[in-house]
This record gives C-alpha cells, structure tokens and sequence, in this order.
C-alpha cells in the first residue's frame, strides 16, 4: 500500500503523502526495519524530485501525531512510558550480533550462498524484470524507484552487523512489482518466457535442494 501512494504522490502535503506517512510511521513502531525499502526513495524524492518541504510537512503534521498515538497505546498497554522502537533499535540488533556472530559489511554481494538465495528468492523472471524495468524507464527518463528500493534493502541490512538471508525477503515484492510492470508492457514477447522461467525455477530449487544436502 505505501508503495501504492509512494509512486502516486506529488510534492505536496495530500491525502497520497499523509496515506504514505501515515503507513511508514505505523510500519517504524511496529517493527523498525519495516520501512527499509522506503528509505533511499525517500530521499530520492526529496533531493532530486523537490519532495524536501511536502516530508518536512508530512513530518510536521502526520508523523508527529501519529507516533504520539501509538507511542501512547504502547505505554497503556505496558504500564509505563516505553518507546518499543528505540529498544528495538537499540538492543534487537546487537543482541542479534553478539549471539549468532557478525558478518563483513558487503556479506550480501560477496557472499556466494546468499547471492544464491537472493536469486532464489524472486527466481530468475525478478531479475529479468529488474533489469528490464531500469532499461524502459531510462529510455522514458522516469525515476526507477522499484529498483531504488531493491538497492535501499541491501543498503540497509548490510549496516546491520548479523546478516541472514531472510532479512532480503523485503526484496521480493519490488521485484514481483516490476515483473508485473514488465509483463503487462511486453506480454506478447514474453508468452513464451514465462513457461521457460518456470522450468528454471524448478531446476534451481531441485539444484538448492542438491547442493545443501551434498555441502
């Protein structure tokens, strides 16, 4: 949904902004890293789109009070002022470290298995969509911001210091996303694509299935 009102808004405070805002501050206090994927598009809009005052705005007057809701039914429902998000932030992720160990900082792109999963993931019709999504809107001269937030996911989880490939599951959607952006504008070139794709879906998964048994 926020991804809905992200790609429709203009730079002003409406009832598209206000939705996305709205949507990212619910997504931030109930689980901080919920709006990883929104984080280098945010920015993109803001400093190269003109976005800057309609998210000071948004901040202003959508952000602040919804966050003073939510901050005070947590507190309700604890017993005491408690702000979950900060100890989330603040204990989650280096409780994650310090028990199951840390990992480089470029992990996701060096790392051979978890290159492997992030394929495995949105199999290989995400990847074709990914490359072919940034092709047609370069030739239109729109900002890829689908391909933005696949890039924002990594960005952020690689500042994290225990990496898993779960954590890269935010980058499904955008993918599907573009897939289906691509389908609809190359569906007769890509009727028989999609059979092909499929097959080798199954081949890497019977491959996966191979691989973890042996190794």
């Amino acid at each position: 949904m926020a991804t809905y009102y992200l790609l429709r808004m203009k730079p002003e405070l409406n009832k598209e902004m206000a939705y996305f805002v709205t949507l990212l501050t619910v997504g931030l206090w109930a689980r901080p890293p919920l709006p990883a994927p929104f984080v280098l598009p945010v920015l993109y809009k803001a400093f190269a789109e003109g976005y800057l005052v309609a998210f000071i705005k948004g901040f202003i007057f959508v952000f602040i009070p919804v966050s003073a809701c939510l901050i005070g039914i947590d507190s309700y429902f604890f017993g005491e002022f408690v702000i979950s998000s900060f100890n989330y932030a603040a204990h989650v992720p280096k409780g994650m470290s310090d028990y199951f160990g840390t990992n480089p900082g470029l992990f996701y792109i060096t790392n051979f298995h978890m290159l492997f999963m992030l394929f495995k993931l949105a199999y290989p019709p995400g990847y074709f969509a990914l490359g072919a999504y940034i092709s047609k809107h370069r030739q239109q001269n729109r900002p890829q911001i689908l391909a933005i937030m696949v890039i924002s996911v990594v960005v952020f989880f690689s500042i994290i210091g225990h990496k898993d490939d779960r954590f890269l599951l935010p980058i499904a959607w955008p993918l599907f996303l573009m897939l289906g952006d691509v389908m609809v504008t190359y569906h007769k070139t890509l009727k028989y694509f999609i059979s092909l794709f499929i097959l080798q879906a199954l081949a890497l998964e019977w491959f996966h299935t191979w691989a973890f048994n042996k190794y």
